[in-house]
């Protein structure tokens, strides 16, 4: 008779078991639906009001509307490993033809800070100009933490920088994951080496603007375009574009920046160790993106124009000067008197600078990766250089550079880690007496540079080369010293 009692509560336990697991399992449909919105949501950015200040990352005039699309089929399919972009090969060149209006507006802070005298102009009547950094080659490593010591001071630097001064944006000139790029949009690479690396009060509320590099090829670059639909600052919504903006207090005084994919025109590197480009995947691709970068610069009237690439036109280092951009873009950048062309790839800080008062400046700015550069393309650079530098005697250091750009002039500065000022360099506008003058044509592109025999065995310091750069350049100013002797 005892047994009946027992036998109702089993039946009674057993119903209120099934019901607590009916009610887990409905809680838990419920969270799942959920998570898609918590996933997508998790990598923005909280928004800070003076994000306005700084500029709008998506200010886009004639937005590309097939780009959203696009997105939504690239999350919703499996991303294969070296695909080149977010839609089929068949319709890029369509895609091409759309990015000729692709220009993304660019609105200078306008938290112009009083200097130390409490002015908002320097003595020489120049207001106080629109500032942004540039750094190339930060793309960590592929192991945990994903980061590098030299790219982490770099970005506690870049960060401290960046506090004292107003910044408007920063420019990211390829190979942003080392060393072969990342697998999908959700790639756990773009929270460790970019979103978690520059995580700096200051630098969390600037604009991103990026390239490609080589080591991105090797990768998706669909995720690294996609990712700019996640990402408040992560800006590369595509291969090619312009930014344009004006000076925040000169309104008159425009800013074209042409950002491009150098990978796209002269090829990926081989797998043996070489160090030249392979040239374009796409031919016809390539052609359409040389007639597109000549039809911006040829139509820009502003007083500072720049071109900015992974690949460097012309460099001293590891990968030295490249030919396809010194035969394709360099008579573009002097015919049209580009201010300067920016770059990394190479593991240094190089100024190198055409012949003549004015002419092209050429800024390398890869020394944000721990691998030191080597000097062993000196005979390929301009015999004007005029700086160089590399990490060589400590690893853990890294540089980025520092452009200030005014009315009159602008200044661009190379700052290591240690927020040191290791070159000064000062750029005119285009319309300039000496921007005007004729082009010295009977001036090779290219001339040779001495190298010491040396230098043939062993890659000489940086400090070698600049003593050789310093004589270099006192001899040909006594040269060009007028006499005293009278005739």
């Amino acid at each position: 008779m005892k047994l009946i009692p027992h036998a109702k509560n089993y039946e009674v336990n057993k119903y209120r078991r099934l019901g607590l697991l009916l009610f887990i399992v409905i809680i838990f449909i419920i969270i799942c639906s959920k998570l898609p919105t918590l996933k997508s949501g998790s990598a923005s950015l909280p928004v800070d009001d003076d994000d306005e200040a700084h500029g709008s990352i998506h200010d886009v005039v004639g937005h590309d509307s097939h780009m959203d699309e696009d997105v939504g089929d690239l999350q919703a399919t499996s991303l294969k490993i070296g695909e080149t972009g977010v839609i089929s090969d068949a319709d890029m060149e369509d895609k091409l033809e759309r990015e000729e209006e692709d220009v993304i507006l660019l609105e200078a802070s306008r938290n112009l800070k009083k200097d130390d005298s409490g002015k908002l102009f320097d003595q020489s009547g120049n207001e106080i100009g629109l500032r942004f950094l540039v750094l190339s080659d930060c793309g960590g490593q592929d192991t945990p933490p994903y980061q590098t010591h030299a790219q982490m001071r770099v970005s506690h630097a870049m960060d401290t920088f960046a506090t004292s001064h107003d910044l408007s944006f920063i420019l990211s000139l390829g190979d942003n994951f080392s060393p072969a790029g990342v697998k999908d949009v959700q790639d756990l690479r773009f929270q460790d080496t970019f979103e978690d690396a520059f995580s700096g009060r200051a630098l969390k509320v600037l604009p991103w603007y990026l390239v490609a590099g080589n080591d991105d090829y090797k990768g998706n670059i669909s995720a690294e375009i996609a990712y700019s639909k996640i990402s408040k600052r992560w800006n590369f919504d595509r291969f090619n574009y312009m930014i344009s903006g004006n000076l925040p207090t000169n309104s008159d005084v425009g800013v074209d920046i042409l950002m491009i994919d150098t990978v796209q025109l002269c090829g990926r590197l081989p797998d043996n160790g070489q160090v030249v480009p392979m040239g374009p995947d796409d031919e016809e691709a390539a052609e359409k993106t040389w007639l597109w970068i000549e039809a911006k610069l040829k139509s820009s009237s502003a007083e500072y124009l720049f071109v900015a690439g992974h690949y460097p036109v012309y460099s001293g280092g590891k990968h030295g000067s490249t030919k396809c951009l010194i035969e394709r873009l360099q008579p573009l950048l002097e015919r049209y008197r580009v201010s300067a062309y920016m770059s990394g790839h190479d593991h240094s800080l190089q100024h190198i600078k055409s012949p003549g008062e004015g002419g092209v400046h050429y800024f390398v700015t890869g020394a944000t990766s721990p691998d030191e550069d080597r000097l062993q393309h000196l005979d390929g650079i301009y015999r004007s250089s005029r700086y160089y530098w590399t990490n060589h005697l400590d690893k853990n250091e890294g540089a980025f550079t520092y452009c200030d750009i005014r009315k009159d002039s602008m200044q661009v500065k190379f700052i290591n880690s240690k927020r040191n000022v290791l070159h000064t360099a000062n750029v005119l506008p285009r319309t300039n007496p000496v921007n005007q003058q004729p082009l010295q044509t009977d001036d090779p592109a290219v001339h040779e540079f001495p190298v010491l025999e040396k230098h043939q065995k062993l890659p000489p310091s940086p400090r070698e080369v600049q003593q050789q750069i310093g004589k270099e350049s006192a001899a040909r100013s006594s040269q060009n010293r007028p006499s005293n002797s009278r005739a």
